[in-house]
């Protein structure tokens, strides 16, 4: 499906990859038409990302065939509202419970690229505050959010 299980990202591949379980996630949350997913992507990215209708319709209609999504209604102008199936919520359940490979991929990367265009100390520190965080936050989950809390406040010159 979509390369989705395999969480790569090049190109164009990577935005289907994204946009796929992006589609899934949204509409475990609720069933919604393809402009009310576009309306809501450019809204959680403040515009700086939109797929295009040419990406995200042809997209839908792959999910569809697949049947990971259904049409649960079709309005006017033969606009389809979409929901989750079974199967689409089997996938995200098995996606998530990858999510820990994921982060260390994520990680992983993270610390090359700030090899090759550097790393200044704020941003180094982030990187190792962000492996602690998820690889000791199961451990101590609670502390680890008090410490997380703190530290904003602190930078946002508050006190919490």
């Amino acid at each position: 499906m979509i390369g989705a299980m395999k969480f790569k990202c090049k190109t164009d591949e990577e935005a289907k990859t994204l946009l796929t379980l992006y589609i899934l996630h949204t509409l475990r949350k609720k069933p919604k038409s393809g402009y009310e997913i576009l309306s809501e992507i450019k809204m959680k990215t403040d515009g700086k990302w939109v797929p295009s209708k040419g990406t995200l319709y042809p997209l839908l209609k792959k999910l569809e065939r697949e049947q990971f999504i259904a049409p649960q209604s079709v309005g006017k102008r033969s606009k389809k509202v979409f929901t989750l199936t079974q199967k689409g919520e089997q996938f995200l359940i098995e996606f998530k419970k990858m999510k820990n490979e994921a982060l260390r991929k994520f990680t992983a990367i993270r610390k090359l690229i700030h090899e090759v265009v550097g790393e200044d100390e704020i941003a180094g520190r982030i990187g190792q505050i962000w492996e602690l965080a998820i690889t000791l936050a199961p451990k101590n989950r609670r502390k680890t959010l008090q410490i997380l809390d703190e530290c904003i406040a602190g930078l946002e010159g508050g006190e919490k």
